[in-house]
């Protein structure tokens, strides 16, 4: 299954940034900023594509590991974020996280759907 997915998402990565301005993400970018806690945490968001939802995070100053099966959707979300010094970015599928340690994170977010993959 992983590699299918992965297929997918590496085909429709250069369209991908038509789903910029979907109001359904604004909504769920808008309640995600109003939970996170203020201080300044360390965030895997997994399933990251092209960090849609790292960016907010990013510009608050947290440190974001952007995860992503799609090596053609993490070298866009890499430009797509080249100015911020505080993401990282690893290639890898949800399904198997066993390269972070336990507690390395103090938020990890999943979103648009990453878990029907699973």
């Amino acid at each position: 299954m992983d590699k299918e997915v992965e297929t997918f998402y590496n085909k429709i990565a250069d369209s991908y940034s038509d789903h910029d301005d979907r109001v359904c993400d604004k909504i769920i970018e808008h309640f995600m900023l109003k939970n996170i806690p203020k201080k300044k945490l360390n965030i895997l968001d997994a399933g990251a594509g092209i960090g849609r939802f790292s960016k907010p995070l990013l510009k608050l100053g947290h440190k974001v590991v952007l995860s992503d099966i799609s090596l053609k959707m993490l070298n866009k979300a890499k430009n797509n974020l080249k100015e911020y010094s505080n993401a990282e970015f690893i290639k890898n599928s949800v399904v198997d996280m066993s390269q972070f340690k336990d507690n390395s994170f103090d938020v990890v977010i999943m979103m648009n759907a990453i878990l029907d993959y699973c």
